[in-house]
């Protein structure tokens, strides 16, 4: 999945260019409830600014008159914590963007170098309960063999009329035991675990699915 399907558009944002003034970014900062506003002039991205780093910036200068320091144009004080990525961007790879640059959106651009919107975290982490099923009921279990165990567990899934929405395998460190993590769906997960267990299944945990 690329990232222009999970981003704001554009047309959806608040921005602010960077002739406005500072005392102007603020009011909308403080209105909106922002911690930081995209800086854009016409299509082209050109920073954030925010609140901390306009009063930053202010203690940092030797200026007094804080009421003239707002009247100064935003362009001095856009900043660019993390260049755009593209909106072809596979989704994955903006999440370690994210993880790596510890930022609250990456703003995206296309191949022009045309601003096209923001990837929020929120935005991403919607994407990822979705793809691995993370409100799906949950299955955990315990196995020596895990490709063995996976073949049986598979057969019973779907004798069960239920559906595997993600599977992951971590080591117990324990004897080779591995412990297997199901997510599933279906009408009725309980009863899969009983089957699961009736076949010498070990099952070490159940979850049942999130509202």
């Amino acid at each position: 999945m690329f990232v222009r399907a999970i981003m704001t558009p554009e047309d959806k944002l608040i921005k602010i260019s960077s002739d406005q003034r500072l005392k102007e970014a603020l009011e909308v900062i403080k209105k909106e409830g922002f911690l930081s506003l995209p800086v854009v002039d016409e299509d082209e991205f050109i920073g954030y600014i925010s609140k901390m780093y306009i009063y930053e910036k202010f203690i940092e200068s030797d200026e007094t008159d804080f009421e003239a320091y707002l009247e100064k144009p935003v362009r001095g004080y856009a900043y660019m914590n993390m260049e755009p990525i593209l909106d072809s961007t596979l989704v994955e790879d903006a999440a370690e963007a994210f993880f790596r640059n510890k930022v609250m959106f990456i703003p995206v651009v296309d191949r022009q170098n045309r601003f096209q919107g923001i990837v929020t975290q929120k935005a991403l982490f919607e994407v990822v309960v979705k793809v691995f099923g993370l409100k799906d009921a949950k299955i955990t279990i315990f196995s020596q063999d895990f490709v063995g165990s996976l073949a049986s567990i598979l057969d019973i899934v779907q004798r069960h009329g239920c559906n595997v929405t993600n599977i992951a395998k971590y080591d117990v460190g324990v004897m080779g035991t591995q412990e297997i993590s199901l997510r599933v769906e279906g009408e009725d997960p309980e009863g899969l675990v009983e089957k699961l267990k009736d076949k010498g299944i070990k099952v070490r945990e159940f979850m049942p699915a999130q509202e």
